[in-house]
């Protein structure tokens, strides 16, 4: 609202850069590793709904806006 936008979407390059990060390390999970074919993992084997990092990264990771990481139209 302070920038007078209508709209945000996610900058592009960090989002790629975001999920290739997400995806590198659900490999080392379970879910993935363990071949135990995840109800919640996609028809390519990405498991996307799942935090592979702690309970406590998530707080810090969520605690502020990084607004470099949208586009506010």
């Amino acid at each position: 609202m302070k920038r007078g936008a209508r709209t945000v979407e996610s900058n592009k390059d960090k989002e790629i850069k975001y999920t290739a990060n997400l995806y590198d390390k659900m490999k080392e999970m379970v879910w993935v590793k363990g071949n135990c074919d995840p109800w919640y993992a996609d028809a390519k084997g990405n498991v996307t709904a799942l935090w592979p990092w702690t309970c406590t990264a998530y707080w810090w990771k969520t605690r502020k806006l990084d607004v470099s990481a949208f586009e506010f139209k």
